[in-house]
């Protein structure tokens, strides 16, 4: 569990690594003037490669996605744009390429929406919630059966310490012991993963929800329109491109809970159990507890009967009292 954490965190960092140079790249690029036009274009052709790195999707980047990223760019910044841009200070230089390449991503994400675009973009915002709704449930169906199997090593325990069947060393006692420590071990690591894909999916539901919105508003903004103000359009383009971003990093969280998942059951299921559930003592052991909860049953029902006739004998009493006076 930690080195599948770690890993994602590694994996994270070296992203943000590589961000940072790329951005460090194209900062240190400096034309002499305007007329630079070969140094200008170089600038152009690395803030291209950096948004076109900004998403890092499955696969290997195709020219259909090139030729989106290329459009959507020259329509947020066009090559004009370079002149003012190189004249800002690095830390200007660097918030707009993040809020550029957040835009060229938002766009490309509206145009998948309606059909007209998003090549290497996959439906991340479903797919996460899938994949999260399977994990959690088959954390659930697995904690359950262990939980179950406790219950049967308890209630076996119990009935060999106080019946002291002759069939049952105290050796096959103290395994079962062991046993039964090992199953609730192997429980509360599985109810620790549950916690954390319930997180999970509160995330992946609220950017999930939040994105959907962000998409919608678009199309009622935008509709059939030739052109909006920018200045209205572009934030939202933004917004949807962070919710989206956030539901790609929960998807690599649930990965990681997926693999946890399966590393957890191959160890449990590669640890050897004595006790099976159709074992003659376990069903001894579930015939003595179901004989008990009757005897309890039954001493409840002659408790309540009890308390019943002496509420009646006092409200006979208490009547026979009131006809006197």
């Amino acid at each position: 569990y930690v080195r599948l954490e770690e890993d994602l965190q590694a994996g994270r960092r070296n992203r943000e690594m590589a961000q940072r140079e790329q951005q460090r790249a194209i900062l240190a690029v400096r034309p002499r003037g305007g007329s630079d036009f070969e140094t200008l274009t170089t600038l152009y052709r690395q803030i291209f490669a950096y948004l076109l790195s900004y998403y890092d999707g499955p696969g290997e980047k195709d020219r259909n996605v090139e030729r989106e990223v290329a459009a959507a760019l020259e329509s947020v910044f066009p090559r004009i744009g370079l002149k003012s841009f190189v004249l800002l200070s690095p830390e200007e230089k660097r918030a707009q390429l993040d809020e550029m390449a957040k835009i060229v991503l938002g766009i490309r994400l509206f145009n998948r929406e309606m059909g007209k675009g998003g090549a290497g973009l996959p439906n991340t915002e479903e797919m996460v919630f899938s994949d999260a709704m399977e994990i959690k449930e088959a954390l659930e169906a697995e904690s359950q059966s262990v939980q179950d199997l406790c219950n049967v090593y308890q209630e076996t325990i119990v009935y060999v310490h106080v019946k002291a069947p002759p069939a049952v060393t105290e050796k096959m006692a103290q395994r079962w012991k062991e046993e039964l420590a090992n199953r609730r071990q192997y429980l509360s690591y599985l109810q620790s993963l549950q916690e954390d894909i319930s997180v999970s999916l509160h995330k992946i539901q609220t950017e999930r929800e939040t994105f959907v919105a962000d998409l919608k508003e678009l199309e009622a903004m935008v509709g059939g329109r030739s052109s909006v103000p920018k200045e209205h359009v572009y934030p939202k383009f933004e917004d949807a491109a962070i919710s989206w971003l956030k539901l790609v990093e929960e998807a690599k969280v649930v990965s990681v809970r997926r693999a946890t998942l399966q590393e957890l059951q191959d160890h449990s299921s590669s640890y050897h159990t004595t006790l099976t559930a159709d074992s003659p003592i376990v069903y001894a052991a579930k015939a003595q507890k179901a004989q008990s909860m009757q005897e309890e049953e039954k001493l409840s029902v002659g408790a309540d009967d009890k308390d019943g006739g002496a509420a009646e004998d006092k409200l006979a009493d208490g009547g026979s009292g009131g006809g006197g006076g």
